[in-house]
């Protein structure tokens, strides 16, 4: 059973971290949004206003590359930071900001994270560049990113030391949540005036994250149920990366 939950941790954390890869040849250094509608009632899981507290910067570029050291070079890039991913600056560096990526410190959580100083701004210039979509991608892409979380907290041996392992109970209350907001997540999507195919294409990846949050509660009593949810994760990793290509 152990070497089994030791085979599904690992495969979460490299499909975690394919989450912030771009295997595509058009990633480029910057190119270049969540203001309206993310405060409408209901309770909806708020990006904005739920890193507020933590997050000095956000990420302002699209397709931004991830950098290991603080230069351009062909053979130091990591992957790619999403638009509109809050950041905080630990150090300046010439033309660069060291940043620790705070939208889910677990699996996010490396020891050197370089951005060029471009792509790096505020929450106004943010909104200043989203899409009619971009809100909509964003509200997606955190509920992604917490349910990813959520995977590693139920099996503290594949987090890393920032955060303290949770008991059952406190990752039944955080599971639990995050389903309540399903709802009020869906009502934003389909109410929001986007075409039927865009908001379809949406719902469909929302179903995946509701699905993946319902196999998160089983594996509280039986962590075989890692083998069901590694190949949704795929999927929504997938859909997403779609979705964000064109929408975010």
């Amino acid at each position: 059973m152990n070497r089994c939950r030791h085979f599904f941790t690992g495969l979460f954390i490299v499909i975690a971290c394919l989450f912030m890869l771009n295997p595509q040849p058009a990633m480029a250094e910057g190119q270049g949004g969540e203001g309206q509608g993310l405060n409408e009632p209901g309770g909806i899981f708020n990006a904005a206003q739920n890193f507020i507290d933590t997050a000095t910067h956000y990420i302002i570029g699209r397709n931004v590359r991830v950098r290991d050291t603080a230069e351009v070079r062909d053979d130091n890039v990591s992957g790619e930071f999403q638009f509109g991913e809050p950041v905080q600056i630990v150090a300046e560096m010439g033309n660069f900001y060291q940043v620790k990526v705070i939208s889910n410190e677990i699996i996010r959580e490396l020891p050197r994270r370089f951005v060029h100083k471009d792509f790096v701004g505020s929450w106004e210039q943010v909104e200043n560049k989203m899409k009619p979509t971009s809100s909509y991608m964003i509200e997606l892409n955190r509920m992604a990113d917490k349910i990813f979380a959520i995977s590693f907290n139920i099996n503290p041996q594949g987090s890393t030391p920032v955060q303290k392992p949770k008991t059952k109970e406190e990752q039944i209350q955080e599971i639990r949540y995050f389903q309540n907001k399903i709802p009020g997540i869906r009502t934003y999507i389909a109410g929001s005036g986007m075409g039927k195919e865009t908001i379809d294409k949406m719902l469909e990846a929302l179903k995946l994250e509701e699905e993946l949050l319902n196999i998160q509660m089983k594996r509280l009593d039986d962590p075989m149920q890692g083998e069901a949810s590694a190949g949704v994760f795929e999927m929504l990793y997938r859909t997403l990366r779609i979705l964000n290509a064109e929408y975010l």
